[in-house]
């Protein structure tokens, strides 16, 4: 009995790392492709902390990801988070976001927030962006 249970251990810590191994590879190729071979890029993690509340009082979070530059990151639509956030920070160095009204990075754009910005609170600042907010894009820079 022992042994069927190790079998099955091993094989979910396999199964599992396979699966999220496959859902964000290492590297991506462009269809572009030089004299040199595929043009390649890494992905890059990426956060920002955010509170339903304002000055950053409430429930929060971090959005923590990883992606390629430029890749629209959707905060889950049946979430408390989505259209619901009133403080944001950006807390990677070298990082700037914009955040968007709908998921897909579409709808209403904010203005960029670079690291150690912050809005406390999103109802007197960047546009009124209080509890709208469901996605969000980043850079290095």
């Amino acid at each position: 009995m022992q042994i069927s249970n190790l079998c099955f251990v091993v094989y979910t810590l396999a199964f599992t790392s396979l699966a999220s191994a496959a859902a964000l590879p290492a590297e991506r190729s462009d269809s572009s492709v030089s004299l040199d071979g595929p043009v390649t890029k890494e992905a890059i993690s990426y956060a920002v902390w955010g509170c339903i509340d304002a000055n950053f009082q409430g429930d929060c979070r971090w959005f923590s990801w990883a992606a390629w530059e430029g890749d629209c990151y959707n905060i889950p639509s049946k979430s408390k988070w989505n259209d619901a956030l009133t403080s944001l920070m950006v807390t990677l160095k070298d990082e700037r976001c914009r955040f968007y009204q709908h998921g897909d990075c579409q709808g209403r754009e904010s203005g960029f927030l670079r690291y150690g910005q912050d809005i406390a609170n999103l109802k007197t600042k960047a546009g009124n962006f209080n509890d709208v907010i469901s996605s969000i894009r980043c850079w290095r820079l």
